[in-house]
């Protein structure tokens, strides 16, 4: 199978995207409304069916141990620079608040673990769960804040990815 240039161009202009929405702009609401959804989008678009098994040790070696060494250097250097030594806390549970831009990398692993196991059920199904997931995980976090491991983040972004799924 060859590659589509045109996914390529797209991940590339969401990765331009997101460099300019960290950049003070008035345009910066804007390109946050959609330039995460359309990363998950495209993670949908090219998912590969697999086994729940295959995909946990896929997340485990390209997804979660690649944010654990990265986080671990940072959270090094920061305790060194400051002595902030809690952050590591923050680190074993994903919180996307205290984690800076890695949180994507934990909310991409429980999305795609979401996306697995509800690809096994009825699809019309699984799209009307994850809309009232969406809108539960939405007060939820409004009045109580964040749940570890972007549990809350990834029902939407679950659901974005279901919408780029063929």
């Amino acid at each position: 199978m060859s590659r589509d240039k045109s996914i390529d161009i797209l991940k590339g202009f969401a990765i331009i995207l997101m460099v300019f929405g960290h950049c003070p702009s008035i345009v910066r609401p804007l390109i946050f409304s959609f330039h995460m959804p359309l990363f998950f989008f495209v993670s949908g678009y090219l998912y590969k069916d697999k086994t729940i098994k295959q995909l946990l040790k896929s997340t485990l070696y390209k997804v979660i141990l690649p944010y654990l060494i990265t986080c671990f250097i940072v959270w090094f250097f920061k305790y060194i620079a400051s002595g902030q030594e809690s952050w590591g806390l923050n680190i074993l549970i994903g919180n996307g608040e205290n984690v800076g831009p890695l949180w994507f990398l934990v909310c991409y692993a429980v999305s795609q673990i979401y996306f697995c196991l509800g690809l096994k059920s009825n699809r019309n199904l699984f799209a009307s769960v994850l809309l009232f997931l969406w809108i539960c995980a939405y007060f939820y976090r409004e009045n109580f804040g964040l749940l570890p491991f972007n549990i809350l983040n990834a029902i939407p972004a679950t659901f974005c990815m279901f919408l780029g799924y063929q």
